[in-house]
């Protein structure tokens, strides 16, 4: 369960997931079981939902933002050290 507040960055859950009333996310989520998106959540970023899970999603203020994506990945430790090296390409997970 993720409680009600802000939250930035990446989330994985190799589960299911809750995402509790009252939360505020910025970034990427990616389930690999169930999604539920309680009422009064407002996500900014994108949502990947792997596997064959159940989504439900409430009264919640969904906007997808590629810029929140992209800022969320950047601040991640590890895709700092790929995008630093002498690589040009970043390898897709």
């Amino acid at each position: 369960v993720l409680a009600a507040g802000v939250h930035d960055g990446v989330f994985v859950a190799a589960g299911d997931l809750t995402i509790a009333s009252g939360a505020d996310l910025s970034g990427l989520v990616v389930v690999g079981g169930d999604l539920s998106i309680e009422d009064g959540v407002h996500i900014t970023g994108s949502i990947i939902v792997r596997g064959p899970g159940n989504t439900t999603i409430g009264a919640a203020d969904l906007v997808f933002s590629p810029c929140a994506v992209a800022k969320a990945l950047v601040q991640t430790p590890a895709s700092r050290r790929l995008i630093r090296s002498q690589r040009r390409f970043i390898p897709a997970f």
